[in-house]
Formats: C-alpha cells, sequence, structure tokens
C-alpha cells in the first residue's frame, strides 16, 4: 500500500524496535487476517490507559475482495470493548486524504482535530510545505516506479535521511 501512495514501506527495524519496545509491557498488539494459512492483512494497535489506537495497517491488495481491513478493525473494536477500553481510536488522518477519512467515517468515528506543535516555529513552514517541493515529489516517484528488490535499501535511506 505505501508503495501506491509513493511512499516506501517502513524498515523491518522499525517494527522490530517497537515489538522489543511495547510488547513486553503489554502496550501493542498485533492483529492478523488470515486465508488458507497464509497472512493476508496486518493491524498494530498501541494500549494505553483507557485508550486503544489503530497506527500500522498492511494489507495484499489481491485479497481486497475480502475487506481484510474491515475485518481487522471490526476484530479490533471488538477486543478493545471486551477488554474494557473506553476509546478506540482510528489514528491520524490528514484532512486530503479524502478515502480514508470516508472509511473511517463509515464506522461512525468522531473527527477531532490534533494539533501539531514544532520547535523552532520556523520548521512549521517546512512540515506545511513538505508536498510541494522537489525533493518530496521525486522522492514518490522513486518510490512509485523502482523495483521491488531494492524496496529495502530505499526505506532504510528514506526513514534515516528523509522520513
Amino acid at each position: 500500500m505505501q508503495r501506491s501512495h509513493g511512499m516506501p514501506p517502513q524498515p523491518y527495524e522499525f517494527f522490530k524496535n517497537l515489538w522489543d519496545t511495547f510488547v513486553p509491557s503489554s502496550n501493542m498488539k498485533l492483529l492478523l487476517a488470515q486465508k488458507n494459512d497464509k497472512t493476508i492483512a496486518a493491524l498494530i494497535l498501541f494500549l494505553f490507559r483507557d485508550r486503544v489506537s489503530a497506527e500500522f495497517l498492511a494489507s495484499d491488495d489481491s485479497y481486497w475482495n475480502l475487506s481484510p481491513n474491515h475485518l481487522l478493525f471490526w476484530e479490533a473494536i471488538k477486543t478493545a470493548h471486551n477488554e474494557g477500553f473506553k476509546i478506540f481510536d482510528f489514528g491520524r488522518t490528514p484532512s486530503s486524504n479524502s478515502s480514508l477519512m470516508d472509511f473511517k467515517k463509515h464506522w461512525g468515528t468522531t473527527v477531532v482535530d490534533l494539533p501539531q506543535f514544532t520547535y523552532p516555529n520556523s520548521m512549521r513552514d517546512n512540515i506545511d510545505n513538505r508536498e510541494a517541493s522537489i525533493n518530496y515529489r521525486l522522492s514518490k516517484i522513486i518510490c512509485k516506479n523502482a523495483p521491488g528488490s531494492i524496496d529495502s535499501l530505499i526505506s532504510n535511506f528514506y526513514y534515516r535521511h528523509l522520513g
């Protein structure tokens, strides 16, 4: 999915570090959707106090007809409720991503503005103008068109130096 958006996948080490940090304290869960013993989608949840937050979702596009993302969110909501959590957070979404906003609205969500602060304040202009920069647009083109065999190389470079 990241590739279709022109973004490299997060490196394996990123997820390994999340796992090693949050699973021992029971602050992270991994839900898997499987078909015939093949994992077709996965959702990472973070748990803290009375809140469950869905943060990372990945799925195999060739199984979209089965709606594995819907299944994972349904199971995540049921699990959160059964375990006594009060808030299920679908995660951040840029308002420009209308399809993802629509997906979340179908679940009866409430949109809450999440302010973002930067230090120093001059960094704010860099964040607001990032998508208009030539480097950002060029990296999206490279990520969309590079062969899958070099995804690991691209993602390690991208998230270390540009992400």
